[in-house]
């Protein structure tokens, strides 16, 4: 099981963030279409993420969602078949919703930078830090982006898209939370 630190802010303007994220030397990696399902489950989360319409990840992530920078435990499966994984997790599981956007990929370092624009949502940016030495390492790379993209407390989002989304909607995605 991997570990990073991670924060999400809602965004004014995605090309303004993009701006941002150049002139501080983030690399652009890639423009993303991704769909992610999320499954139910007793605890954690479960999404199957189809990106670009041409490759795939089972993603099982578990995090408090009681922080604007939360530590999250993931592990990722790759697969090749995610029509089939999606129909047996469904018959399974159940869906709870999807989430569809378009995501700007940058990395800074080795943090990375996510700047979405999630259909029926809004513009949202996302730092991932990776927990390799520390968690105070990975903490000051995020409060330096978090101070150099000019994200105040109010901007910050501390559920999941799904959690929005399912909000909006009406339905309980995650009673635990």
């Amino acid at each position: 099981m991997s570990q990073n630190l991670e924060i999400k802010a809602i965004i004014p303007s995605v090309s303004d963030a993009s701006a941002k994220a150049e002139s501080l030397g983030a690399i652009y990696c890639a423009e993303l279409h991704q769909v992610d399902t999320y499954f139910r489950l007793p605890s954690g989360r479960l999404k199957l993420r189809e990106i670009n319409r041409n490759h795939a990840e089972l993603i099982y992530y578990n995090r408090q969602e009681h922080s604007n920078a939360r530590l999250s435990d993931f592990i990722t499966y790759p697969t090749s078949v995610p029509l089939v994984l999606k129909e047996i997790l469904e018959k399974a599981n159940g869906i709870i919703a999807t989430v569809t956007k378009k995501r700007l990929l940058y990395m800074y370092h080795d943090t990375r930078i996510h700047i979405d624009t999630v259909d029926q949502l809004g513009s949202f940016i996302e730092f991932e830090s990776p927990v390799t030495d520390s968690v105070d390492k990975a903490q000051q790379t995020v409060d330096f982006l978090c101070h150099s993209f000019g994200i105040k407390e109010s901007d910050f989002f501390i559920h999941s898209y799904i959690d929005l989304l399912t909000e909006k909607m009406g339905i309980t995605a995650y009673s635990q939370w």
